[in-house]
Parts: structure tokens; sequence; C-alpha cells
């Protein structure tokens, strides 16, 4: 099974943060932290980001893993 997890962490003033790790059959096989670009105004941004590359891992780790 795949699973994949994103979250974040917004800092007000400072950089924030997205991390996400990538388990198949309970084992990891990727892990990132991605400082967010730009100048996040309100969390909800920096909480959105996350479900975007949630997404994105999840449709690039099925395929990678096929092949």
């Amino acid at each position: 099974m795949l699973e994949v997890y994103c979250d974040s962490s917004y800092n007000e003033g400072e950089d924030s943060y997205i991390g996400c790790v990538v388990l198949r059959n309970d084992m990891q096989i990727h892990q990132s932290t991605t400082k967010v670009l730009g100048d996040p105004r309100i969390i909800l941004i920096v909480n959105f980001q996350p479900l975007i590359l949630l997404s994105l891992l999840s449709e690039f780790f099925p395929k990678a893993i096929k092949k």
C-alpha cells in the first residue's frame, strides 16, 4: 500500500515549510521538506500547498513504482 503524508508549518514573519513522507508497505521511500516560496500572509495559503503537493506525489509515486 502507498501512503503519502504532508504537513505545513506556518511561521508569521519567518520562513514557512511543508514536509512530506511517502511510505510503501510501511517502509519510507521518500521524505522532503520544502520552503514555501513568497511571503504567505495567511495560514490558509500555507495549508493548501501541502494538499497540492500531496496530489502531485500521489500521482507520481504509483507510476514510478510500476516502472
